[in-house]
C-alpha cells in the first residue's frame, strides 16, 4: 500500500476559502456557516464556525470553540466522507460542557477513520441544498488540489 502524500492544509484551506467566498457572492448565500472539514488527525481544512481561525492541528480547540460560540445546544453532525464525498457514517450529538461528549467527538473524528478519509462537521440545521452545493464545491476543489499537489484523497 502506498502512503498518501501529507496534505498541505494551508494550501487546501486557501482553495476552499476562495470557492466558498465565490459561492456566497454568486448565490447570495447566508447559510454556509457552521461547517468544518477536517482530516483524520484533526487538521482543519475549512472552518466557517469562525473564519478568522484558519488552520489548526487540534480538534479539541474546535470543540471549545463551538461551546464558546454558543453552538453547544446545536446538533453537531460528523460525517465520514470518501473521495466522492458520500456519507458513510453520520453521528448526531448534543454538544455541551460534558467532557465525555468532548472525548466522544474526538474519538469519532480521530480514531476510527482511515488515514485517507476526510471528515465533514456541520450543524444539523444547515440548509440541505446549501450542504449539497458545498459538497460539490469540495469535490471540485479536491480535484483541483489533487492536480496541483498530487494528493489522493
Amino acid at each position: 500500500m502506498s502512503t498518501p502524500t501529507i496534505i498541505n492544509a494551508k494550501a487546501l484551506h486557501t482553495v476552499f476559502k476562495e470557492s466558498i467566498k465565490q459561492h456566497k457572492y454568486y448565490n447570495n448565500s447566508k447559510n454556509l456557516n457552521g461547517i468544518m472539514l477536517l482530516t483524520k488527525t484533526g487538521t482543519l481544512l475549512f472552518n466557517t464556525f469562525d473564519d478568522s481561525k484558519t488552520v489548526s492541528n487540534d480538534i479539541l480547540n474546535f470543540i471549545s470553540l463551538l461551546i464558546a460560540s454558543n453552538y453547544s445546544q446545536e446538533e453537531i453532525v460528523i460525517e465520514k466522507i470518501n473521495d466522492k464525498l458520500i456519507g458513510i457514517q453520520s453521528y448526531e450529538i448534543n454538544l455541551n460542557l460534558n467532557s465525555n461528549n468532548q472525548q466522544l467527538l474526538y474519538n469519532m473524528c480521530c480514531c476510527n477513520i482511515p488515514d485517507s478519509d476526510l471528515i465533514l462537521v456541520y450543524l444539523s440545521k444547515i440548509d440541505q441544498l446549501e450542504l449539497g452545493a458545498l459538497k460539490m464545491i469540495i469535490t471540485t476543489d479536491i480535484d483541483l488540489y489533487t492536480s496541483l499537489y498530487g494528493y489522493k484523497v
